[in-house]
Order: C-alpha cells, then sequence, then structure tokens
C-alpha cells in the first residue's frame, strides 16, 4: 500500500515535468504567448527539435509543420517561391487532420492549429509579394522621393514629374492587389522602415493628390511661355520645338533665357539631342 501511494505521489510531479518538455526551448519548442508577441515562426507551439522517443502523435505533427514552414519561410525570404508552395501544400495537409491528442496538454491543437493557419496564409501572402517587391520598392522610393522636392523644381517640372512617379505607385499596387498580394502584409519597402503595403500605398495617394494642382499650374505657366516662345519660330525650328511638347529647349550657358534668345540660339538642347541651327534652318543634329 505505501508503495502504491508513492507512486500516485509522484505521478502529478512526472507529468508536470513532461508538459514542460513542450515549451523547452533547447528543443525548438514555442509557446502560444510568445509568438502573439513577435510573431516569429520559431516561437509557434510545437518542437522543431529532435523529440524524445514514443512522443505523443500530436508533437511530431507540430514538428512537422514547424519543421516545414520554417524551411518554407526561408524560401520565400531568398526568393524560392518554387520551393516553398509544396511545403505549404504540406503544411495544410498535416494540420487539417487532428491527429491523438497529447495527454497533458488537453488544448494544445486547439490553441496551436489556428496558429499555424495564419502563419501559411501569411507565408503564402508573403510568396505572391516576393515577385512584385521590387517594382513596388522602386515606384514607392521613387514617388516619394519626387515629392519631397517638387517644390523645389517648380521650373524643372518638379510637380508634373512628382504627379507621374505617384500616379505610377498608385498603378504599381492596385495590380499588385489584383494579383493577390495582401497589402495588411508588413514589408521594408525602405530599409529599416517596415509597415503594412497600405500604408505606403496611402502615401504615394497623398502625393498624388498634392502634385495634382502644382502640375496643373505648371501646365499653364508652360503652355504660356511655350507659346510666347514659338511665336517667332519658322521652319526647322518650329518644327522641332512642336516635336517636344512638354519641353523647352535649354541654351548653353543659359538657366531661363528670353524668348528672343531662345528663337535665336546657335544650338537647343533636348536631354542627350543637340539641334544646330543658321536661323531658322537646321544645320545637323547629334546625340550626345
Amino acid at each position: 500500500m505505501r508503495a502504491l501511494f508513492l507512486v500516485a505521489a509522484l505521478a502529478p510531479a512526472v507529468a508536470r515535468g513532461n508538459a514542460a518538455l513542450w515549451f523547452d526551448p533547447d528543443l525548438g519548442c514555442g509557446r502560444v504567448e510568445v509568438y502573439a508577441q513577435t510573431g516569429q515562426l520559431a516561437d509557434l507551439p510545437g518542437c522543431s527539435g529532435t523529440l524524445p522517443p514514443r512522443a505523443p502523435e500530436m508533437e511530431q505533427a507540430l514538428r512537422d509543420a514547424k519543421r516545414d514552414l520554417l524551411a518554407a519561410e526561408a524560401n520565400v525570404t531568398s526568393g524560392n517561391i518554387a520551393l516553398a508552395m509544396p511545403l505549404l501544400d504540406a503544411v495544410e495537409r498535416r494540420i487539417a487532420r487532428t491527429p491523438p491528442g497529447n495527454p497533458e496538454l488537453p488544448d494544445r491543437w486547439s490553441r496551436a492549429r489556428p496558429l499555424y493557419e495564419r502563419a501559411v496564409a501569411d507565408l503564402r501572402a508573403r510568396a505572391r509579394l516576393a515577385s512584385r517587391f521590387g517594382k513596388l520598392s522602386t515606384a514607392y522610393r521613387a514617388a516619394v522621393d519626387a515629392a519631397a522636392v517638387m517644390t523645389a523644381r517648380e521650373r524643372d517640372g518638379g510637380a508634373a514629374d512628382a504627379l507621374a512617379k505617384a500616379r505610377d505607385c498608385v498603378a504599381e499596387f492596385a495590380e499588385a492587389r489584383a494579383g493577390g498580394v495582401d497589402l495588411s502584409v508588413e514589408a521594408e519597402l525602405v530599409p529599416g522602415r517596415r509597415r503594412p503595403l497600405a500604408e505606403a500605398l496611402d502615401e504615394c495617394d497623398r502625393a498624388q493628390r498634392a502634385a495634382e494642382p502644382l502640375a496643373r499650374a505648371e501646365d499653364a505657366a508652360l503652355a504660356a511661355r511655350r507659346a510666347e516662345v514659338r511665336k517667332p519660330l519658322r521652319g526647322d525650328r518650329l518644327r522641332i520645338f512642336d516635336a517636344h511638347p512638354r519641353e523647352l529647349p535649354a541654351v548653353a550657358g543659359v538657366r531661363r533665357a528670353t524668348a528672343r534668345a531662345i528663337g535665336s540660339a546657335p544650338a537647343w538642347r533636348y536631354a542627350r539631342d543637340i539641334f544646330y541651327f543658321r536661323g531658322n534652318k537646321l544645320l545637323r543634329a547629334e546625340t550626345r
């Protein structure tokens, strides 16, 4: 009787010790509470390390699912999307079936399964984003940079440039969303600044709305200036001028030449193209 009493008295302690095993970080085990704070897959409930012999089938299922999730995340991060997809499919198959439970942790599966489902969904969203991330980042950064300097570049068409880049950014996000990218996913479009993609889209949209009235004013000013410059032009000069409807020709050594100076300048530059004139007649053109 005394022996039976000792066994009964020790049984709860053994159970408590075994339960603690499934939260051992040295075995790659995580906790629901920790995962809720970090969002790191390594902190998901379940152990990615070597399990003890005769571990409950539920712990084996969580181990396999966690290992596959970690491998899928590594592939998504490195851009190997084709390798990540089968791993995520395998995780979904594992968590779709409830295995025999862990008697020491009766709520283990009910707490873990929703987290694994969410992790799979997040990784699929990141995978869809990965193929578009470069374009989104480039469009966003171009829009933000142009918006920041548009008022300082009014004479150089700063607002028009900012408007075009903001529109490109909004369109890129719209295309990504139509392609299945979840804009609630957080990403670093700019290094060191991680936030939901929807916030970046909002910033591009604000940049577009801010640039629109300035761009309209620029267009009106440019149209008036072009009309002034165009009036005395004839022949080849007029033809070349009309072939560049959004620009005024640059004259060497002069930032803002008068209409008379532009109309009589021996050379005009449009970007890399240079046109040489005698009067209104084109002598030659070259690209540098």
